[in-house]
């Protein structure tokens, strides 16, 4: 078997030096920060097993705080992270189930208003028919319906979140629509 320590190591210590002074990362180094490529930065290093990577990491516990401050707070939207940082910016599901599991991942307590605002936004913008949109209400898609179980499913991993129906019922909508080919 090959051994990938030593690519994982670089590879770990060039994301982390790009890692910005607000604690984000965005698409290349030196672009602005924003809630996608810190939540996948965040996931990424946890997965590699980075220097305890958890939330015993600086550079972990200032990417979930950069995510924390991104997240909007209030109205319909509260617990959603938005497309882009700035004022206005609209709302999207697979970037909220992103930024969720990165938390998650991260060591967030689920009682933290944060993760149980976005937890419980998803769940409120679920469609009938067991799946997610990318938006607020369009048809259920394979994408946004994918990453929303992704996260759901850590926050069972992690013991505190009993929607096993929820999930269930997610991947039956995804069933439903395979093809006979796959």
């Amino acid at each position: 078997m090959t051994d990938f320590s030593e690519a994982i190591n670089r590879s770990t210590a060039w994301m982390l030096a790009q890692q910005q002074e607000n604690g984000g990362w965005g698409e290349q180094g030196g672009r602005y920060s924003n809630a996608m490529n810190t939540a996948e930065a965040i996931i990424g290093l946890i997965q590699a097993d980075v220097q305890a990577a958890r939330y015993e990491s600086t550079a972990i516990q200032n990417a979930v705080a950069y995510l924390l401050r991104h997240q909007a707070s209030e109205g319909a939207d509260a617990g959603a992270w938005p497309r882009e940082i700035h004022e206005g910016a609209d709302v999207d599901v697979c970037r909220t189930a992103v930024c969720l599991q990165a938390i998650i991942m991260a060591g967030q307590r689920p009682d933290s208003s944060g993760a149980a605002r976005a937890t419980a936004w998803l769940l409120g913008v679920r469609n009938k028919d067991g799946g997610w949109g990318f938006g607020m209400s369009p048809p259920s898609v394979v994408l946004p319906t994918c990453r929303v179980l992704m996260a759901l499913i850590e926050a069972t991993r992690a013991g505190w979140l009993d929607e096993t129906q929820c999930v269930r019922d997610g991947i039956a909508h995804l069933t439903a629509r395979q093809d006979t080919e796959g």
